[in-house]
Formats: C-alpha cells, structure tokens, sequence
C-alpha cells in the first residue's frame, strides 16, 4: 500500500511506500531532505498542514505517527486555566449575603450604635459606632468580591441603621430616650406611675392603690421614689461623744428619691418637710418613730438640689411590731411628688426585709 507524499520546498510530488512514512526522503528536484509524510489526494497542503489535519483526526492517529517515527509522545504544556467570569445572572444575584464578612460586622457596628443610644450615660458611644458602621459598610460594599446580593445586602441594611441614627444623634442628641415620654398616652404627666427596672413605667390598676416594694417603684413626672433597703436590726446613735446601740432592734426603712428627667433638676428637703410618714403592721395598728434618746447627736438633712440621673437617700427608723408579721405598709405624703394632697402606700413585704 502507498501514498503521495509532497516536498515542502519544490512542491514536488512522490509515491511512496507504507513503510516509508516518517522517514527521511531526499527530493530528486532540489536535493533537499524533507519528512515523509501523507497528502490528500489533488491537495498541494504542505506536509505542516497534513499532519495539523492528520492530528485533528484523533489523538490515536498522532500517538501512531509519532510511534513509527520513534519519538516520545510530545507532553502539552499545563496551561493555567482562564479565570472564570461571571454572567449577568450570577453578577446579580450570585453569592449569599452572609459571605460578606465586613458588612456583617458593620451591621453589627449599627445595632449596637442603635441600642446604646438608649441606655444612659454611655450614649457618647453612639458616634463612633455609627460613624464606623459607615465606613465599614462603604469598604464592604466596594471591596467585597461576588455578586450584588452578596456585596450589597448586609452593607445597605448596615447603612440604613447607621446614617439615620447618625443624623438623629446630630440633631436631637435626646431623642431614643425623650421618644417614650412623648406621648401622654404612654406616659401621662401628672400621674402616678409604677416603675419596675427593665420595663416601661405604667399606670396602677387602682388610683390610691398599695404598691409592693419588692416589685416596683412610684413615680410622678421626673420624681421616683423607691424602698431602697429595710432593715431589722440595732440602731446606733451617739450620746455625749459615745457610740451606742438600742437593746431592741428597730426597722429601718431607706427611701431613695431619684431624678428621671433629662434636663431639669429639683430641690428636695427632708420627709418630714412634705408631712407626716406612718408605717403600720399587718394588722392595721401604727408604729411609732424610734425617738431618739436626749442628747442624742441627730443628722440633720437639708434640702438638697436633684440633678437629671441622681438620687438622695434618707433613712428613717420605726419601733417593730409587738407581734410577728408577714408585711407591713408605709404611707408617704404625696405632697413630694407635687400633689397638694394625698398619701402613697408602700407595702413591705417580710421578704424585703434583712437583719
């Protein structure tokens, strides 16, 4: 079996054997050796173009030529592969909005911006935090790799929690906590209120009604008042530069006054200055003041101004019961809260009150 083989050279065409393929072949026409290799028939392909056509045929075919040539199969080249581009679809909505690391934290950032700016005295926080909620939610909008659900979800919601906080805090650096007070349906003036930490103050069930302690405090506009401690235990006092004790442990009862406002202070005396406090036992019967002994050294209390955030305690000390007891109830005049008239009642429970 043969084949046509061609000269690159002189284009001069030769027939040739089967076994000849591969081989060197000297050209009878310009004496030039050239590779022995098959040409389609009619075709003046050179011999270059042949095998590029003979490869394209099949790996097999080329694996066999250069097999009978005696050469090693030629190793391609591990060309890096091209980088992957994403396309339209993928551009927007490729990608998970939490593989955003940094618009995560300045999501974060925000948050707490926005809730520090409701807890007193570490509100000066809120700038900082949300002026880097911004930046962090720019660089994570901008750097971040993936599409636009990824890089844009958690940097815009970040951005609507900071920018409106930021331009809150700038304008009305009071707002977050003046927002509950606003309202005279949530919080009316002129009227008793039950306070308990961690919740909003509300309206009692009852106008007048006894109100335990333990639970809440009772407030009027900015004054609250609360049972800061109750105590069964000795009183001490000093008489002619001694320091003594009662044989007979008395209750003493501290009542802390507390400013709730945000801008306005106000003057606060001793109880006794509103009117006449009583406390009395479970079965309705009244305990005296502990009077002291004569001679006896006496705090004397003065008025003393309330800023907005502060408060003044002031303890008063009652004689026991007589009998054993589960609570007792203590009547405050309510000409502290500003009424002209009127009383508010505490109730003590045995619980409240420590040795």
């Amino acid at each position: 079996m043969s084949f046509d083989s061609i000269c690159p050279k002189c284009q001069k065409r030769f027939r040739v054997a089967q076994t000849a393929l591969g081989s060197l072949m000297e050209c009878s026409g310009c004496f030039q050796e050239f590779r022995v290799v098959p040409c389609a028939a009619g075709s003046a392909a050179s011999p270059a173009e042949v095998v590029k056509k003979e490869a394209s045929a099949g790996e097999s075919g080329l694996e066999l030529l250069q097999a009978m040539r005696g050469e090693k199969p030629v190793e391609e080249p591990n060309h890096p592969e091209p980088p992957s581009y994403l396309d339209r679809g993928q551009r927007l909505t490729g990608g998970k909005p939490l593989e955003n690391v940094p618009g995560l934290i300045a999501l974060s950032l925000g948050l707490v911006a926005l809730g520090t700016a409701q807890i007193p005295f570490v509100e000066y926080l809120v700038g900082p935090l949300t002026v880097g909620a911004i930046i962090v939610a720019l660089i994570a909008a901008v750097l971040c790799q993936g599409g636009l659900v990824t890089r844009l979800t958690l940097p815009g919601v970040a951005l609507l929690v900071a920018i409106p906080t930021l331009v809150i805090l700038v304008k009305d650096p009071h707002w977050f906590r003046n927002k509950p007070y606003d309202t005279e349906a949530e919080l009316p003036r002129d009227k008793f209120l039950l306070f308990s930490p961690g919740n909003r103050p509300f309206l009692p069930e009852k106008e007048g009604q006894a109100i335990n302690a333990k639970q809440y405090d009772i407030q009027r506009n900015d004054i609250r008042v609360g049972i800061g401690d109750v105590r069964y235990r000795v009183a001490d006092y000093v008489q002619a530069n001694q320091k003594k004790r009662t044989r007979d442990p008395k209750i003493h009862i501290l009542l802390r006054v507390n400013n709730c406002g945000l801008e306005n202070a106000f003057e606060f005396p001793a109880w006794k200055e509103y009117g006449e406090i009583k406390l009395f036992d479970q079965s309705g019967l009244e305990l005296k003041e502990w009077e002291r002994p004569k001679g006896t050294v006496e705090k004397t209390v003065t008025t003393r101004p309330v800023f907005p955030g502060q408060n003044v305690d002031e303890e008063i000390i009652f004689d026991p019961p007589k009998e054993k007891f589960t609570e007792l109830k203590l009547e405050l005049p309510a000409k502290a809260f500003g009424e002209k008239e009127g009383k508010v009642t505490f109730l003590l429970p045995l619980s409240l009150i420590t040795r």
